[in-house]
């Protein structure tokens, strides 16, 4: 490019132009115009679609219909030339220079340049032009605001070479992948990387794939499908003298010289297969490749494992050293090919005397503190935010080894049983900044919704992301501004309050927040959920006009709503004669909230729309607490609350005699330890971290064969304590619902399991069927 190109980097799409200090190049003026949008004769799908939205956008803004016309009817004079045109090619712009997200927006005497790499820049170009020149704002997928304006013009000098500043910038929302086209487009239009690992693209939108074959993390079982059964050394050596299974239950001997062979020449072969199926799609191919472990902590540790381990001070340096391995035999062929590895619950901290090879990316999983990860990340908050600062501190020390480094970011919390109110933008916001001030080149972040996962400012939290993941020294506060204002209008003000009151509340509790229980969050009291009320409500009425805002704050109530209803005897004891509220109402209220945030962001299909039926039909009618325990704070596990098996034989049942109807089950019909029904039942404790299992055994049995509550014992939760039940253990969850994270003191717990007993192996002279069958788990707090 010519000296005279502002090559920014990255494009600050808000606001006024960078470079506004030429003359004016008038493009319409009151109305009228000489100029025609001008495309390509080659152009692809994407630059075409490109065009056409141009034209319909400042059709919008200024009522003027620019005429899209090829090139070769208008190959110079007045025109906005979109694409690969040759016109750009003749002044000054080498278009196959171009990477494939950046972009240029440059002025050329009478005409005015929009073009990018392909496939998607030029609609990088067209995009970033609607909102520098003609104001246009992409907040959400179905929400575009488009000013009216009878003039528009942009600088005479106009120069400008564009790209963002994190190269992968992923953020995974909704269900079905990234949701519709709808929401697909509009990711396009925010400049955010699919997450698609395999063809076909919509070639409209430009999409190529960022990670190659097989999949995008946690692939090593990907690897190791056609490796023979006659060789067990390939797998992880485990404590007890056996090898880990081939498949993503399982892990690899690092440190075996075949294996990191075998790894390479399958790694080389995916390679092979996407540059041919790229090339007749006429695609670049894509650069990335993960080589993560498989997501389960069965690491090997035959003596040359160890001893890599205990050289590096990490078990980091084991993965490390054969990612090195695998991506140098790799480089032999493909020097252009990033591999990828994560550093990830086991293998988390940076070895010592190890750097990563020139071409590994490593990516550092933020797991949430409700996993207990090491180190505990809260994703409620900042990565800046004091509680953080062990994970912060971990990041600073990868940044340090000098590694291309990416990321692996949750912004919801996952291992809980609901979630409540709370909005995180400020934070994501300050997070971003922090990883590109680190060199973070990849962004990948789970930020799932669908009906109970719904949190607040959900539209504005993926709006101002999408900002800093091109530009992260974007101020975040006009962003939020322009967003709130443009989205809700006269609405706007309570709107900012809210999002104030909610982060400002979230900023000051104690703890991990993703871990605490909304009965345990000192700011949840009837004084929140009144004000957030009266702020939503006046809301509603200032927005009474405009039936997009009216949605989308109905949709804000949702998650205060849930949580009201699962606190609702609390809030309203505590309240009293000001709890106005009516719980059929804010229930009803709740159920179309759940529909209209499937209309709005997609559902992720039947099994877990079931779910939201049955948290919502516990919502209606949740369980009365027994009187004995009347006035002490009571965890209630039952219904949708209690999940008594993560895999084997145990299932759900409808059960008349249990209290919501349904119970966990194990009966005589299953094979194994699952079917006997002959030993005295035991219930109990287990604490992974130390080995402790605690054991209690009912001497006396009803003989009604009906549910009855059993003390089981006396607990204070750690992260990995279990209740389980039944000689099998098929019956079994962790009780970290009673864990309040990050803080330095637990609380302790009387644990009550709703138990019944059928069969004659349980009640002699039964004739049922032997079963062992749980309803209901209660946690009540110790005085």
């Amino acid at each position: 490019m010519p000296d005279a190109w502002a090559d920014a980097g990255a494009a600050p799409d808000a606001g006024p132009p960078v470079d506004a200090g030429g003359p004016p190049l008038t493009l319409i003026e009151q109305g009228r115009t000489e100029f025609a949008i001008v495309v390509s004769t080659t152009a692809i799908p994407a630059e075409q679609r490109a065009a056409r939205e141009l034209a319909t956008l400042l059709e919008q803004v200024t009522g003027v219909a620019l005429p899209v016309v090829p090139e070769s009817d208008r190959p110079s004079g007045r025109g906005l030339y979109v694409g690969h045109t040759t016109f750009a090619s003749h002044h000054g712009i080498d278009l196959s220079s171009l990477g494939v997200e950046e972009w240029v927006l440059s002025a050329h005497g009478d005409a005015v340049v929009l073009t990018g790499g392909r496939p998607r820049g030029t609609l990088y170009a067209v995009f970033d032009f609607l909102e520098r020149f003609a104001g246009v704002r992409f907040f959400a997928a179905m929400k575009t605001v488009v000013p009216r304006r009878s003039t528009l013009a942009v600088p005479s000098d106009l120069r400008l070479r564009l790209a963002p500043a994190f190269a992968q910038r992923t953020v995974f929302m909704l269900g079905g992948g990234d949701g519709n086209a709808t929401h697909n487009h509009y990711r396009v239009r925010r400049k955010l990387t699919t997450n698609a690992t395999s063809l076909p693209l919509d070639p409209l939108d430009g999409d190529t794939l960022f990670v190659g074959r097989p999949y995008l993390t946690h692939t090593h079982h990907l690897y190791t499908q056609d490796f023979p059964p006659d060789h067990p050394e390939y797998f992880a050596l485990q404590p007890n003298g056996s090898r880990a299974p081939n498949g993503p239950d399982g892990q690899v001997d690092f440190t075996n010289a075949e294996v990191r062979r075998r790894f390479a020449e399958t790694l080389k072969g995916y390679i092979r297969r996407d540059r041919a199926d790229a090339a007749d799609a006429g695609l670049p191919p894509p650069l990335m490749y993960d080589l993560t472990p498989n997501d389960n902590e069965h690491r090997c540790v035959c003596m040359q494992c160890l001893a890599l381990a205990a050289r590096t001070g990490s078990y980091a340096g084991v993965v490390l050293d054969f990612t090195n391995d695998v991506a140098a035999q790799v480089a032999t062929e493909f020097p252009d090919v990033t591999v990828v590895t994560s550093a990830y619950t086991f293998y988390t901290e940076p070895p010592r005397g190890l750097t990563p090879r020139p071409n590994v990316l490593v990516k550092l999983a933020q797991l949430g503190g409700e996993w207990w990860a090491n180190p505990p990340r809260d994703p409620l908050r900042s990565m800046a935010h004091p509680v953080n600062a062990t994970a912060r501190s971990q990041l600073e020390a990868w940044a340090a080894t000098g590694a291309k480094l990416g990321v692996h970011d949750y912004w919801t919390p996952w291992n809980q049983q609901h979630l409540w109110p709370y909005a995180n933008v400020r934070g994501v916001a300050e997070t971003l900044q922090l990883y590109r001030r680190s060199g973070m080149q990849n962004v990948f972040v789970e930020n799932e919704l669908f009906g109970s996962r719904l949190h607040n400012f959900v539209d504005l939290e993926l709006y101002v992301a999408s900002k800093l993941l091109v530009e992260p020294t974007l101020s975040p506060e006009p962003l939020i501004d322009e967003f709130l204002d443009g989205v809700y209008g006269p609405a706007a003000p309570p709107m900012r309050r809210l999002l104030a009151r909610l982060e400002g509340l979230q900023h000051e509790e104690p703890g991990i927040l993703a871990t605490v229980q909304p009965a345990d969050r000192a700011s949840f009291d009837a004084d929140f959920f009144l004000e957030a009320d009266a702020l939503l409500s006046e809301a509603e009425r200032l927005a009474a006009n405009d039936p997009d805002a009216l949605r989308d704050l109905r949709l804000e109530r949702v998650p205060f709503d849930e949580a009201m209803l699962f606190l609702w005897d609390t809030l309203a004891s505590s309240a009293g004669a000001r709890w106005t509220f009516d719980r059929a109402s804010v229930h009803a209220r709740l159920t179309a909230g759940y529909a209209a945030s499937y209309a709005k962001y997609g559902d992720w299909g039947a099994a877990l729309r079931a779910v939201d039926t049955r948290r919502l039909s516990f919502l209606q009618r949740p369980p009365a607490t027994p009187p004995q325990f009347a006035g002490r704070r009571v965890i209630d596990l039952s219904g949708p609350q209690l999940t008594l098996a993560t895999g084997g034989p145990a299932r759900r049942v409808p059960d008349a005699d249990a209290v919501l109807g349904e119970a966990w089950r194990l009966d005589a019909t299953m094979p194994g330890a699952a079917g006997d029904h002959t030993e005295p039942p035991s219930l109990g404790f287990y604490e992974p971290t130390t080995g402790a299992v605690t054991t209690t055994t009912l001497a006396n049995v009803p003989s009604d064969e009906r549910f009855h509550l059993v003390r089981v014992g006396v607990v204070r939760a750690t992260p990995q304590l279990t209740l389980w039940a039944h000689r099998s253990w098929w019956l079994s969850s962790l009780l970290t619902v009673a864990m309040q994270g990050g803080l330095s003191t637990q609380r302790t717990f009387e644990v009550y399991v709703s138990l019944k007993l059928e069969g004659p192996g349980y009640v002699p002279g039964s004739t049922r069927l032997g079963a062992f069958s749980i309803d209901r788990v209660l946690l009540v707090q110790t005085p």
